[in-house]
C-alpha cells in the first residue's frame, strides 16, 4: 500500500506474528515505527478505526502506558491507542474527547490478542480477541496536530508497548460492529 515508516530500533522477526508471517517486536522506549506522515493522511475529521494482533512480553509494563498506534504528542490534539494498565485503551482528542478504557487484561497470559477500535463522533467501541470489550459514549470534536503517526511509541519516547505488534490495519470510517467482529 506504499505506507511506509522508518523504523527506530524495532526488531523484526520473519517467522514471528500470530499466524508466523512476520511482526514487529517492540521491547523499550527507544524501539518503534514512525511513519513520516504527519497533517493529512491520519488526520481523521469523522470517523476511523484501527485493528492490531498485540503480544505482550510481561506482565505489567514499566510505564503507565504502552502505545500501540498514535498520532498524540502530550497535547490535546490527535488520538492515541495504548495499553494503559493491561487494558487496551482508546482516546479520541480535540475540543472535546472521548477516553475509553477497557476491562479485560491482555498483558496476564502473554499471548496474542486481535485488538479492534472503532471511533466516531458520539462513541469508541474496543473489541478484543471478537468480543465487544468496553463501549464508551461523549463528545469527540476532532483536531488536527503535524505529529507523526507511530507505532509502538506514545508521546515522544515515553512509552513502549514492551511486546510483539502485527498485522495493523486502519480505517478511514468507523466499521460496524458485525466488521470488527468479522475481522
Amino acid at each position: 500500500y506504499n505506507n511506509h515508516g522508518v523504523l527506530n530500533l524495532a526488531e523484526y522477526n520473519a517467522t514471528g506474528g500470530y499466524n508466523g508471517g512476520g511482526a514487529y517486536y517492540l521491547i523499550n522506549t527507544t524501539s518503534w515505527i514512525n511513519s513520516t506522515e504527519g497533517k493529512g493522511l491520519f488526520d481523521f475529521n469523522n470517523s476511523f478505526s484501527i485493528s492490531l494482533w498485540y503480544k505482550a512480553s510481561v506482565t505489567s509494563l514499566a510505564g503507565s502506558y504502552g502505545g500501540l498506534v498514535t498520532k498524540y504528542s502530550g497535547g490535546a490534539n490527535g488520538f492515541d491507542f495504548i495499553i494503559s494498565t493491561g487494558q487496551a485503551r482508546m482516546t479520541t482528542r480535540g475540543a472535546s474527547n472521548i477516553d475509553c478504557n477497557g476491562v479485560r487484561n491482555i498483558l496476564s497470559d502473554l499471548s496474542w490478542h486481535h485488538i479492534v477500535t472503532t471511533s466516531n463522533f458520539s462513541d469508541t467501541l474496543i473489541f478484543i480477541d471478537g468480543k465487544l470489550d468496553k463501549t464508551c459514549t461523549g463528545t469527540w470534536t476532532p483536531a488536527f496536530n503535524d505529529f507523526p503517526l507511530e507505532i509502538g511509541n506514545r508521546n515522544a519516547n515515553l512509552g513502549s508497548p514492551n511486546g510483539t505488534i502485527d498485522d495493523i490495519m486502519i480505517w478511514n470510517r468507523q466499521l460496524s460492529r458485525q466488521e470488527a467482529f468479522n475481522l
